[in-house]
Formats: structure tokens, sequence, C-alpha cells
């Protein structure tokens, strides 16, 4: 009796746990072919950084200043009055600096802040702004090759005559005719040497590395310690001074 019930006993064990192996075996399997199928698809989309112009894009967008963005808005919508009117105040800024902390005058010559800042707004922004509009159009993007050609038709093929027509005509406004050829040999080659050393560096940072949100904030903080220097220059008549003394001899 007890060695016929053993196997029974044990067969039926047996075909009792059979199905619960069975169950379980289904069910590791489940998980194991889901889990594969996850690993799977995880290493089909490899991890990626963000590009750097998106990375500028959400720059220019989420972290501005509101002033920031009220100015870039005002740039896209009315973009020549608004360059005319920053160029007014950095011409203001820039040739009160040069009075009153450069040359230290006593007083204030009304008469050349305004033409200088006149000058600023009625030829130099209008002006500017029509050739960097063309650089845009001929040359757009940030690649190296692109930015090296629009500095260097920049700086070699436009700035060189500009400085000599700012010198100039800041003269004839001032009525001082008689000495743009003085001072077109005095200062204009130092003065382009000096923009060269100023500007072509600047301009390399900001066409490659700056945002297109803030490449105007960037020229226009650079081009105000540039108009201090042009209003210091344009106002130096060292020529002048010379004929003077000797004639006082």
């Amino acid at each position: 009796m007890t060695i016929a019930a053993g196997p029974r006993l044990v067969t039926g064990l047996t075909l009792t746990l059979q199905p619960r192996a069975a169950v379980q075996r289904s069910l590791y399997s489940t998980s194991l072919r889901v889990f594969k199928s996850h690993c799977n698809k995880t290493v089909s989309r490899p991890f990626r950084l963000p590009s750097l112009r998106i990375f500028k894009d959400s720059m220019s967008t989420q972290s501005s200043p509101p002033v920031v963005n009220i100015y870039s808005q005002y740039l896209t919508t009315h973009p020549l009055t608004t360059k005319v009117l920053t160029a007014g105040v950095i011409g203001v800024v820039a040739d009160l600096t040069a009075q009153l902390a450069i040359e230290r005058s006593r007083q204030l010559d009304v008469p050349r802040l305004t033409k200088f800042v006149a000058l600023q707004m009625a030829i130099i922004a209008p002006v500017l702004h029509v050739w960097y509009g063309f650089l845009n159009r001929r040359l757009p993007g940030n690649h190296v090759r692109v930015v090296l050609q629009r500095v260097a038709l920049d700086q070699l093929a436009f700035a060189p005559p500009f400085l000599a027509f700012f010198l100039a005509t800041l003269s004839l406004l001032e009525g001082h005719a008689d000495r743009i050829t003085q001072q077109l040999s005095d200062d204009w080659f130092p003065t382009v040497v000096k923009n060269w050393q100023l500007w072509v560096p600047a301009q390399l940072l900001n066409f490659r590395f700056v945002g297109p949100a803030y490449q105007v904030l960037f020229s226009n903080m650079v081009g105000l310690f540039w108009t201090i220097y042009l209003s210091v220059v344009a106002h130096h008549t060292p020529s002048s001074d010379n004929h003077k003394a000797d004639d006082a001899e």
C-alpha cells in the first residue's frame, strides 16, 4: 500500500505543481521580452546634446531681460528708426565723456555735441544700416569661412573710406573745411589702425559666438567706446595747435 501509493502521490504532486511552473516561466519570458524591447528602443535612439543653435534660440527668447526683448522687438519692426535713436544716445554719451572726462573741459561745448550727434543720427546710422544689411544678405550664416569673409570685407573695403568720410564731414559741419586735408593726413591712417585693432576681434566674436538677439547690443556696447575715441580724434587738431604756437612766437 505504501509502495503503491508513493508513485501516485508523487505523480499527483507533479501534476499539481506543473501548471504553476508553466505560469511562472510564461511571466518570466514576457518580462524578458519587454525588457529587451525597451533596451533596443533606447539603443536605437542615442542621447544627443542640444545643438548650439537651439541653445542660442532658447537664450534669446527665454532668458533675455524685458528691456532686451522690447529693444529686439523694435529692432525687428522699426530697424532704421531704432538704430538712428540708438546712435543718437551713444553719440550723446560718447561726446559728453570725451569732453568732460577725457579732455576735462571746464565748459560743455554744446554746438560740438549737437553736430556730432546729428552726424551720427543723420548719416552714420543710415549708412551702417544699409551696409550691414547688404553684408547679411550677401554672406548669411555664422560659419567660420563666412564670418572671416564678412569681417574682411567690412574692415578692408568699407572701414577705411568710411572713416575718411566721417572725419571730413565732421570738420565740414564745424566750419573747418580748411583743416580737412591736414586732418586726414594726420589722423586717418592711425584711426584706421585703431579701428582694426578694436573691431576685427570684436566682430569675429560677435558674428561667430553671440546669439542673434544680442549681436546689435554687443556692437552698440563696443561702439560706445569707439565713438568716444572718434570724438576725441575728430576734435583734436595738433597741427592747428602747432601753427598757433608758431604764430605766437
